[in-house]
Order: structure tokens, then C-alpha cells, then sequence
């Protein structure tokens, strides 16, 4: 045992007299009846020394518990952040891979010509067979822009190609 251990027990064992012999000459009259409520609260007070050395251990064991399910807690709230933080960072890639689309989208769709004084480049989006006014930014000229779609055919039309003309041009071979 430690010192500390064993001078805390000749502590209560000295208390546990002194409270004995003092209940003991409160109580009894005579001499013969001290030595017996000596030994009677002597008695009571082991007992309850033992009852609160009980109550501490379980309030000890209580107490360890309770930081081990504080413990399970934390572990378990710490688990669940570390999901969120998962499923965050999938979501924020996703919508940096939507961002990017939209951006080589709006790249795509974007009109770029320059100004006439050589100084500056027009770029933007203009919606097709719309007039858009627009102002160079170094010589103050406005200038109104039209986008018009034209298509050309890149193939010869199906009406031209028969099977007189197939025929020819096999046989020219």
C-alpha cells in the first residue's frame, strides 16, 4: 500500500474513535454503559464508512462510464462529419465538372471579330438574326452587329444523283 493509503485509514480509524468515544459519553451515564455505546457507534460508524467507500467506487464506475459513452459519442459525431465531409466533396466536384461544361459551352457560343480601328476585340454571345448595338472601348465607334446563319451544301443533292449518271460514270472507268 501507499503512505498516503495507509496514513488515510489510521485517519478514519482515529476519527471512528474519537466519534465513537465522544457519542459513547454523550449517551451513557456511567462507566459500563460507555464502553458499550462505544462499541455500538464504533460499529455504526465502520458501516457507514463502508457504505460511502462503496458510493465512491460507484460513482467512480459511473463516472467511467459516462466518459466512455461521451467517448462512443464523439467517435460516432466525428464518423458522421467525416460522411458529410465525403459526400461534400463529391458534390463539390460534380458541380465543378457542371461549371467547366458550362464554361466551354458559353466558350463555344461566344463571338469574337474586331473593331475596325485595330485596337480592340468584341466578344460576346448575340443571339442570331438579332441587331446588337456594341462600342469599342478605345475609339468610342458603335457599331450595330447582326449574326446571320447561312447553310451550304457540301454534298451534291440526291436528285442530281440517278442511276444514268452511276451508270456512265462506271462504265467511263
Amino acid at each position: 500500500m501507499k503512505s498516503e493509503q495507509i496514513k488515510e485509514i489510521g485517519l478514519r480509524i482515529l476519527g471512528g474513535i474519537l466519534i465513537s468515544a465522544g457519542l459513547a459519553y454523550g449517551i451513557a451515564g456511567e462507566s459500563a454503559e460507555f464502553f458499550r455505546y462505544f462499541v455500538l457507534s464504533g460499529i455504526g460508524y465502520t458501516g457507514v464508512l463502508y457504505w460511502l467507500s462503496q458510493r465512491k467506487k460507484e460513482n467512480a464506475r459511473v463516472a467511467e462510464l459516462e466518459e466512455l459513452l461521451d467517448k462512443k459519442q464523439t467517435d460516432e459525431r466525428v464518423v458522421l462529419l467525416e460522411k458529410m465531409l465525403e459526400e461534400s466533396d463529391g458534390v463539390m466536384v460534380e458541380q465543378e465538372e457542371v461549371i467547366k461544361n458550362y464554361q466551354e459551352m458559353l466558350e463555344e457560343a461566344s463571338v469574337k471579330f474586331p473593331c475596325n480601328c485595330g485596337n480592340n476585340m468584341f466578344d460576346g454571345i448575340f443571339k442570331p438574326m438579332e441587331e446588337t448595338v456594341v462600342e469599342c472601348d478605345y475609339c468610342k465607334t458603335k457599331y450595330a452587329v447582326t449574326l446571320r446563319l447561312e447553310t451550304v451544301l457540301i454534298a451534291e443533292p440526291l436528285e442530281d444523283l440517278n442511276i444514268d449518271k452511276l451508270i456512265r460514270k462506271n462504265t467511263e472507268q
